[in-house]
């Protein structure tokens, strides 16, 4: 079972079931710069498996806007990752507007470019 910062993660399963886009550079990039190093593997498979084309009313390929607030509101704090995840696999429009991602189509990007430096 997949841990971080010495915690289980359980997965959350809703929606799961689905096949789902691998990772972008960009968003490997952004879990690489804001979590701890023995976090990463379990952020990486979370999001992957999570948070992809999976979520209900989603496009192919429009995942990295979501992928991308799901890291912007946990702050790097693993442990905050389920919720957020949950809360796409709910509604990921809520998820966006929490992120101040809804209104700006390119308002992840100029964050990941910000992130990354």
């Amino acid at each position: 079972m997949p841990t971080a910062n010495g915690l289980v993660l359980v997965a959350v399963t809703s929606h799961a079931t689905h096949m789902t886009a691998i990772l972008s550079p960009l968003v490997e990039a952004v879990i690489a710069k804001i979590f701890a190093v023995e976090d990463q593997d379990v952020v990486r498979s979370l999001i992957e498996e999570q948070c992809g084309d999976n979520l209900p009313l989603t496009n192919k390929g429009g995942s990295d806007r979501i992928r991308l607030a799901v890291l912007k509101l946990t702050k790097g704090d693993s442990n905050e990752l389920l919720t957020y995840i949950s809360l796409a696999q709910t509604d990921w429009r809520d998820l966006l507007v929490a992120a101040d991602f809804a209104h700006d189509t390119g308002a992840h990007l100029l964050w990941a470019k910000e992130i990354l430096g």
